[in-house]
């Protein structure tokens, strides 16, 4: 496997497995009723009507009114919803110790909340760093360059690539912190984002070359602390040793053997975040040296750049231990 390096060099390959309410306008001006405006009648004027014997009272004839005027009968007329007649009645005084405040529901100075926890949380990696062993870029003649810091700046820059950014995914499979057991599964995997490239769903991938783990048997804890070296403190989780963690990075794929990863589990009412994670392997040296980086037109395989480290034997395999720090946050899993 080749991988082009351009300028500080070193591939994007060093990883490893890493992997109330809306306010409603009553519009009270607009519905108002001009019921005030009232036309009064003119009584002045017209014919004088005769009046009775005394004189006093008007005698009104009668109206001639035919006793058909033809055509249908009009229907009456409707005359609308019967409303209930307004009162004037007044309201009784408000006791001073009352407490006239509106109630909007929830308490608005709490955090909006963020619904409820999933059974099943997933993490993506945000942050991730080689921390052992050193690489060395050793040119005849001259010293040997440490170049840690390059490949984290590459490693960095895969993790929030505008375009194709490298989603490394942690779900366990029971709700923490919580203290007992569960599973973990971790590998790389696909986060999909809105235009806004705000996440909206992950899932793991199905490459059949680099699949997700599965570590069985995961402790987590309260109270004491998950590893010593490096210290990741409750609460926390830590799953046992395990082999085949792959992660892919252009062209290139690095794997490891007996893979352990751990981290601290922080949870808030808005979100979880793992810190203090790492993720230890071994890289058996005869892999190392078929993953090459092209610098300049030079060959340097992975072996090249750990001839300085001590090499170690793990089942009877000489290769490397690595351990990568990383940190995450919680993204909503696919459904």
């Amino acid at each position: 496997m080749m991988m082009r390096i351009a300028g500080g060099f070193l591939a994007s390959a060093l990883v490893m497995g890493l992997g109330c309410a809306a306010t409603t306008e009553t519009g009270a001006a607009d519905t108002a009723t001009s019921g005030s405006d009232v036309t009064a009648t003119d009584t002045s004027g017209g014919a004088d009507l005769p009046k009775d014997a005394a004189g006093d009272v008007p005698i009104v004839p009668p109206l001639d009114v035919p006793a058909d005027l033809g055509g249908d009968s009009p229907p009456p007329l409707d005359e609308g919803p019967k409303h209930d007649t307004p009162t004037n009645d007044v309201p009784a005084p408000l006791d001073e110790g009352q407490d006239t405040s509106l109630d909007l529901g929830a308490d608005q100075s709490q955090p909006l909340d963020a619904g409820p926890a999933t059974d099943k949380p997933m993490f993506r990696i945000t942050t991730i760093s080689l921390l052992t062993p050193t690489l060395s870029l050793c040119v005849p003649g001259s010293d040997c360059l440490p170049v840690n810091a390059a490949v984290d700046s590459i490693l960095a820059e895969n993790l929030n690539d505008p375009t194709a950014p490298l989603d490394v995914l942690t779900q366990f499979a029971s709700p923490v912190p919580e203290a007992g057991t569960t599973s973990v599964t971790l590998g790389q995997g696909t986060c999909l984002r809105d235009t806004q490239k705000v996440i909206q769903s992950c899932a793991f991938g199905n490459d059949p070359q680099a699949p997700p783990v599965l570590f069985d048997s995961v402790a987590l804890k309260l109270s004491a602390a998950c590893y010593a070296n490096p210290t990741v403190p409750a609460p926390c989780f830590v799953t046992t040793p395990k082999d085949g963690l792959v992660l892919t990075v252009g062209d290139v794929k690095i794997g490891l053997k007996e893979a352990l990863a751990a981290g601290t589990i922080l949870s808030t009412d808005s979100e979880k975040i793992l810190k203090d994670g790492f993720i230890k392997g071994f890289l058996p040296k005869a892999y190392a040296a078929t993953i090459g980086f092209d610098l300049g037109g030079k060959t340097v395989s992975l072996a090249d750049l750990l001839a300085k480290v001590t090499l170690e034997t793990s089942g009877g395999v000489e290769g490397w231990s690595m351990t990568f720090a990383f940190g995450a946050t919680a993204v909503p899993a696919a459904k």
